[in-house]
């Protein structure tokens, strides 16, 4: 029995030995796969949890907004490649591109052999899930107000290491936005503002759109506050709420040739002759790559709207 006793321990211990040995190689050749001293961990705007393994030193951008976004933050010179909109900064048209907004070429993003992906909601989610099932880590943004935009800023501040330089950016966003609500509050009017981002079907911003915010913090009533994010309003409606100032996109943010299409049509539509912006002479164009993408220039869009819906307010200042 004691014998017997003995060869069990020495049976035990042989397992236990030869189990050792298995998790050592399997961890050597990362056969198994840990989150334990990850760069960084953190939920996305689309509600997934993300696994950075280190400090990102190939960045892939799939959107204009994120790529203007890494640029000011100091993360430009990683980024490897871009999508076939982004245009800003200019040094951007130098970077590989990976296919258009809403159809990202996965082999092409694949090839660059990047540690970072960031996307945004428009790539559609099964493109970011086909990425990231690749083992390649994608953060996916979503703001839809002023303060998310500032909170993605400072997201990829935190994920690529640049969170001092996000940080003051957003605080000087956060000081030219305040500057913008201080100033409108002296407006003795909050005229009725209809924003056009195309026109035909004419396309408006709603409630729980920034651009909706952006009219109401320099001091404008939108004319489409009771529509949801981003619908259509007919002509009829339109001429019946009577907006008293216009402003209307040049291109469409996406990579779309500078063209006032829409503002040539307001002005040239004869059911809008008698409404109250165009005779009065305040239909406006704003460049959509500021006005329509949700990143740092966002401030620039906020301070010409206020400029277009209380140019009383902006008198002396520098244009």
């Amino acid at each position: 029995m004691r014998r017997r006793g003995k060869i069990e321990r020495y049976k035990l211990a042989s397992v236990v030995i030869l189990a050792l040995l298995l998790v050592t190689i399997s961890f050597s050749c990362g056969c198994l796969k840990s989150d334990e001293g990850a760069w960084m961990k953190v939920t996305d705007d689309l509600g997934r949890n993300v696994t950075i393994p280190h400090k990102p030193e190939r960045i892939v951008s799939l959107a204009p907004s994120v790529t203007e976004i890494l640029f000011a933050i100091g993360a430009g010179d990683r980024v490897v490649g871009v999508d076939e909109i982004s245009n800003y900064p200019p040094e951007v048209a130098e970077i590989e591109k990976v296919g258009s907004y809403a159809r990202i070429s996965t082999e092409k993003v694949v090839d660059l052999n990047p540690d970072l992906v960031v996307g945004a909601y428009g790539n559609g989610i099964e493109t970011i899930e086909k990425i990231s099932d690749l083992g390649i880590p994608v953060v996916g943004l979503n703001p839809r107000t002023l303060d998310e935009i500032l909170d993605s800023i400072n997201l990829l501040g935190e994920v690529t290491g640049c969170e001092e330089n996000a940080t003051r950016l957003t605080n000087e966003m956060k000081v030219r936005i305040d500057r913008v609500k201080n100033a409108s509050k002296k407006a003795a009017h909050r005229p009725r503002v209809l924003y056009v981002i195309w026109h035909d079907p004419l396309y408006t911003a709603g409630n729980g759109t920034f651009e909706d915010e952006m009219i109401s913090i320099a001091g404008g009533e939108n004319l489409a506050a009771d529509l949801p994010g981003y619908s259509i309003m007919t002509l009829e409606t339109v001429i019946d709420r009577d907006p008293e100032v216009i402003i209307t996109t040049s291109g469409g943010g996406m990579g779309v040739e500078e063209t006032n299409i829409s503002y040539e049509y307001i002005l040239s539509e004869e059911r809008f002759a008698d409404l109250t912006a165009v005779r009065e002479g305040r239909v406006y164009v704003i460049d959509a790559d500021i006005a329509c993408r949700p990143g740092p220039r966002i401030v620039d869009a906020l301070e010409e709207i206020f400029r277009f819906i209380h140019p009383e307010l902006c008198e002396g200042e520098e244009q």
